[in-house]
């Protein structure tokens, strides 16, 4: 990984990562920036949201590329990422779980997938499991029949029914490049100028819904949406049960529906959308 140059012109890439508690999780998601990014000029932050498992001492420590910031107190993660999103000076900007690893060759095959594609807004990687398997990583815009579907204790009896299956993209192959309704953030890149076009996340978002907001304000603002397979990553994605109603994630995912169905007065999807010329 190349330092960026002091020159005045911008990295090639700037990488977020926003950790809490994630201290067994960063070395091998860091090693794997180091290894991928070698032949870029690339700067690298680490948002640390409190964390009290050592995460931020354990980076100075062995990653001493890479800036550490935190917020003056816990946040919710689209906080911390436009922290990271702030400081971040690159052209374009990939946003990394902890538990995301990238595969050789990623992030050059997303900065070549944007500069011949103009008016994308955000791409990114085809993500595979631990165990080799492809992660249903895109999505279509919810609808009111995969929402009451998927929550609840009846989610894993209908996990299969047609609303659940087309929201989740199932039956598509993941092997093609696509413009898609929204992605799950584990693992994106997002070009300066649509950053600076749409803004950064909604931050009234504290837990999920502020991916799905920020691509659809992309949309909106006539950006494409792209899913880009050649490009690769691991993702050890533990999705916390969608059955229990009264689970913290169920919680945080009923406020923030009902933030996004208010922020959009009542509507799950754009109403119409222009793409740049």
């Amino acid at each position: 990984m190349r330092e960026p140059s002091a020159r005045g012109r911008r990295p090639d890439l700037s990488v977020v990562v926003v950790s809490h508690e994630s201290a067994n999780l960063l070395p091998d998601c860091l090693d794997s920036i180091r290894r991928t990014c070698s032949d870029l000029d690339c700067e690298v932050t680490l948002v640390d949201n409190r964390s009290e498992d050592g995460s931020a001492d354990l980076v100075l420590r062995r990653y001493p590329e890479v800036r550490v910031i935190s917020p003056p107190e816990r946040s919710g993660f689209a906080r911390n990422v436009n922290l990271g999103l702030a400081v971040s000076t690159g052209e374009c900007i990939m946003i990394a779980n902890p538990d995301t690893r990238l595969l050789d060759g990623c992030p050059q095959s997303l900065l070549r997938f944007l500069k011949t594609h103009p008016r994308v807004g955000i791409a990114a990687p085809r993500l595979f499991n631990p165990d080799g398997s492809v992660q249903l990583s895109c999505r279509r815009f919810h609808t009111p029949a995969a929402l009451l579907l998927r929550r609840g204790p009846w989610a894993k009896r209908f996990a299969n029914a047609d609303p659940v299956r087309r929201f989740m993209m199932a039956d598509w192959d993941h092997a093609t490049v696509a413009d898609v309704d929204w992605l799950i953030g584990g693992c994106l890149v997002v070009r300066r100028d649509a950053l600076e076009d749409v803004g950064p996340l909604d931050e009234r978002f504290f837990l999920y819904f502020e991916d799905v907001d920020w691509c659809m304000r992309m949309k909106m603002a006539g950006w494409r949406v792209c899913y880009v397979p050649h490009a690769t990553a691991i993702h050890f994605h533990r999705q916390e049960s969608a059955g229990s109603l009264l689970s913290p994630a169920a919680r945080h995912h009923l406020r923030s529906l009902l933030r996004f169905l208010i922020k959009y007065r009542g509507r799950l999807a754009p109403p119409r959308c222009r793409l740049r010329s």
